[in-house]
């Protein structure tokens, strides 16, 4: 898949395809649930994008033309942690879920018809979906921890601070003495809403960049040179 950023029509054609509003700006979340909802932090998410714009309850919200996508498939198992979050964003009709197995293409083209990506998770392994979304012209608000630190910067992304603190007993395999990170709500609602008001970081050199890092024939040869040495190492 050759992925770049959308056309307008492009955009106007998958959001309908997915009943998105035309006009909003969207910003994605999208996880795997079974990849532990505590490290992705979807509530983080929810929560800087409430203090970006106001949900007003009781009434209707102050803004109207934003939404908040939240992409992620059927748990396995009953997940009483997804159960609640789906019932308490009943309360707030801008933040959208799509909870059902999308082959990649169709995802790929979902995100593709988004504006930014929000990613506050407590720790990442490499960044796939970051990775997706800046080549799909996305704007990226990512927690400043983890394996996308490799190729992000605030140059280009959002990157939200955090403090470090400790895993919760249970949240996670191997949890005993860790710690992990817990972004600056207030930082990433201001990156949210510096999006809002048409900043823009993703650039195009960027983008071309990280292609070209991460394409097959310069991925293949880390890989190649990675098991040379160890072939050395052994000898």
């Amino acid at each position: 898949i050759k992925m770049r950023p959308f056309s307008n029509k492009s955009k106007s054609y998958y959001r309908n395809k997915y009943n998105l509003p035309q006009n909003n700006a969207i910003y994605l979340c999208s996880f795997d649930l079974e990849s532990y909802i505590t490290r992705k932090n979807p509530w983080a998410v929810i929560n800087s994008f409430q203090k970006a714009f106001n949900p007003n309850y009781p009434y209707k919200p102050i803004h109207e033309n934003v939404n908040l996508l939240i992409k992620t498939f059927k748990p396995i198992t009953y997940n009483r942690d997804w159960e609640i979050l789906k019932n308490i964003v009943k309360l707030d009709e801008r933040i959208i879920i799509i909870e059902e197995n999308l082959d990649y293409y169709q995802l790929i083209n979902l995100y593709g018809s988004c504006d930014a990506l929000i990613s506050l998770h407590r720790s990442e392994g490499f960044g796939r979906i970051i990775v997706e979304c800046i080549n799909l012209g996305l704007e990226i608000i990512c927690t400043n921890w983890g394996g996308n630190t490799d190729f992000c910067n605030n140059e280009f992304t959002h990157l939200v601070p955090y403090k470090k603190i400790d895993v919760i007993p249970g949240t996670y395999p191997f949890w005993e003495g860790q710690k992990w990170a817990d972004p600056d709500l207030n930082k990433a609602a201001e990156y949210i809403y510096d999006i809002y008001k048409g900043k823009r970081l993703n650039k195009k050199n960027f983008r071309e960049k990280i292609r070209n890092r991460f394409s097959l024939e310069n991925t293949g040869y880390s890989y190649s040179q990675r098991i040379k040495e160890i072939i050395e190492n052994l000898s």
